[in-house]
């Protein structure tokens, strides 16, 4: 159960980028006491603009004099285990675009942007905390359930053009995770995972009404629910299942404009099987 950064940026372009050039970064990490470690980073990124996004006919201003994008960010927090049965990690972050590739109502053209950003992520582990409780000390048997809460909280701001101070398209405000997992030894594991995803704007004018073909307004928020199992049937052999979007819940990712005209869905249910062997 985790979350990446990558969906504050869906839609804005970046994702589209795999072969951003990522430059060195600094990391540290310092012990303040025995449970709890604080952390520090700063990264610097480089990337060209994609060929979709300067020569696409479905894209209307389609323009090959686009910029590369380049960025700075910044990200502090503290992780740690207070108790037995609680793990938590807090943090913040900061991103400064200069030239981001932004794709905006069938327009696509480069803008500053500064992004802030709160990440917490916490889990419970059941029966320790029931251990805890009772003054039981540790807890080492075989199950454990563990809990999971965490999400983020994001501004994100374009910082010139016509459209300066308005919120960067298809960046959510608030994104959640929570779940539930049940763990047996390290043989089987069950877990269940609710992602929500706020309310994001679709282009760089913040255009809150639809139109009637779709191609700009608010994209709602939504929230999915995924399953999945692993059996380790011995050290050789696993074998995993899940179902992605388990109450097929309908919500839109993207509006475009040109041929492919309105607002395009996210994924349905889907459901996979599969199994490792090592040899």
């Amino acid at each position: 159960m985790d979350q990446t950064r990558e969906d504050i940026f869906k839609g804005t372009g970046e994702e589209e980028q795999s072969y951003d050039v990522w430059l060195p970064s600094l990391g540290l990490l310092y012990e303040i006491t025995e449970p709890f470690v604080a952390y520090g980073n700063v990264s610097r990124s480089f990337a060209p603009p994609s060929f979709g996004d300067s020569f696409n006919p479905t894209i209307q201003n389609s323009s090959a004099s686009l910029g590369a994008s380049n960025s700075w960010t910044y990200e502090i927090g503290v992780r740690g285990k207070p108790v037995s049965w609680l793990t938590s990690d807090v943090g913040i972050f900061y991103t400064n675009f200069q030239d981001q590739v932004v794709v905006s109502s069938g327009t696509v053209s480069n803008f500053n942007t500064r992004t802030f950003g709160l990440e917490t992520n916490f889990e419970i582990e059941f029966f320790q905390l029931v251990n805890a409780i009772k003054g039981r000390g540790l807890y080492e048997g075989a199950h454990e359930v563990t809990l999971q809460l965490g999400g983020t909280l994001v501004d994100s701001k374009i910082q010139d053009g016509p459209f300066d101070g308005n919120e960067v398209p298809y960046v959510a405000r608030t994104v959640g995770i929570f779940g539930i997992q049940y763990d047996y030894k390290d043989r089987f594991s069950f877990v269940v995972q609710g992602r929500y995803i706020g309310d994001q704007f679709a282009d760089a004018a913040n255009t809150f009404d639809e139109n009637a073909i779709g191609t700009v307004g608010q994209l709602n928020a939504y929230t999915t629910l995924d399953v999945k199992a692993l059996w380790k049937v011995n050290d050789r052999l696993s074998l995993k299942a899940g179902v992605n979007n388990l109450f097929d819940e309908s919500y839109g990712t993207q509006r475009r404009t040109g041929s492919q005209r309105g607002i395009f869905p996210g994924v349905c249910r889907t459901a996979y099987v599969g199994a490792t062997l090592t040899f």
